[in-house]
């Protein structure tokens, strides 16, 4: 019973130097560490959407300056932070899985201040992808109640002249 006993505390004690250092050490090499998101940064989104992984980055939105990673589940529940640089955050999420058949629509609608791309079905479940420098403030009110009900688009094309247009506002001014 004492040999067991003995040999039972040197392993109780690896394995609480393990939870220790080892675990934390593996968390910061994935690049998830707290801190708080900056302005100026940028922010990479990794979509899964008909089994192929794809990419758009952006700047972040004033929405998500000064908050940390963790808070991020609040905003955006369907976001996975992969990684926080610098100036930069990583996050990845399964469109399939969480918008079903609906994983291939896209729309322009606004989150926070800023017009953003959105994948989804507009006010019901959308995830944002993409944010662009347009900012509420910038445009008349019948184009924020446009955005605010979700404008729609098919293409790649179709969405940079619909974003051009709202530019266009941010010129007049």
């Amino acid at each position: 019973m004492r040999r067991g006993l003995i040999l039972l505390i040197p392993t109780v004690f690896l394995l609480v130097v393990f939870c220790q250092l080892v675990i934390p050490r593996t968390a910061q090499e994935d690049g998830v560490t707290e801190g708080v998101i900056g302005p100026h940064w940028s922010i990479k989104v990794y979509y899964l959407s008909e089994g192929r992984l794809q990419q758009v980055t952006s700047t972040v939105p004033s929405l998500l300056v000064g908050i940390a990673p963790s808070r991020l589940k609040e905003l955006c529940p369907y976001w996975q932070v992969k990684t926080l640089g610098a100036d930069s955050i990583t996050v990845e999420v399964d469109l399939d899985a969480v918008l079903g058949s609906y994983a291939q629509q896209r729309f322009i609608g606004i989150w926070g201040d800023t017009v953003t791309i959105f994948a989804g079905i507009p006010n019901v479940r959308q995830i944002p992808l993409e944010f662009t420098s347009v900012h509420i403030q910038d445009l008349p009110d019948y184009e924020v109640a446009n955005l605010a009900r979700g404008i729609p688009f098919d293409s790649t094309e179709q969405k940079l002249q619909l974003l051009e247009s709202l530019q266009e506002y941010r010129r007049v001014r």
